[in-house]
């Protein structure tokens, strides 16, 4: 199954970068993103679940699923997996992959997994999140982030874009690979 999805992009600001420490970035009290760790793992895969099942994509089982997150935890220098919190609770997820990119000329990075449950959702914490994630993005260096964003969603596209990022002529397609074929 061949899936389009819009790609927008946002060029970092290190000016507005801030302190923080390895593994916890907060701006406000209530919503932060902290490095996952294996404690996160249930229901990390639990949110999964749920996109999947609201894009009507092709089931995996539990057990596929934490492998996945696992080799994400364990492979920082690829990509690192975040829980986003409001307070102590755990409301979405995303994942930075880094890359190099020759055409930006340096490392960047390409969120394809954010992710925050629709009884979650409101301005307040997605601006929060986008905060977070041009923090992050400076901090690492990162001359540009990508955010894979399903076409469909054209209420979250809006939201992204006026958070500063932005349409790019490119279109992103998916080619599923399956049982090695």
């Amino acid at each position: 199954m061949v899936k389009h999805r819009n790609i927008i992009r946002a060029e970092t600001d290190k000016g507005n970068a801030r302190q923080h420490n390895d593994w916890k970035y907060e701006m406000q009290p209530d919503i932060r993103l902290d490095t996952a760790e294996k404690n996160d793992l249930r229901n990390l895969v639990s949110i999964i679940s749920k996109r999947s099942n609201a894009e009507n994509e092709q089931e995996f089982g539990y057990e596929c699923r934490a492998k996945a997150l696992i080799s994400i935890m364990w492979n920082p220098d690829i990509a690192t997996l975040y829980v986003i919190r409001d307070g102590e609770q755990t409301i979405g997820m995303l994942i930075m992959h880094l890359l190099i990119s020759a055409v930006q000329g340096g490392r960047c990075g390409c969120i394809e997994s954010l992710y925050i449950p629709p009884e979650y959702r409101n301005p307040r914490s997605g601006r929060q999140v986008t905060s977070h994630i041009k923090a992050i993005a400076a901090e690492k260096g990162l001359k540009q982030v990508t955010l894979i964003v399903d076409k469909s969603e054209a209420p979250a596209i809006e939201f992204y874009k006026s958070c500063g990022f932005k349409d790019t002529s490119r279109s992103g397609l998916e080619l599923q690979i399956l049982d090695g074929q």
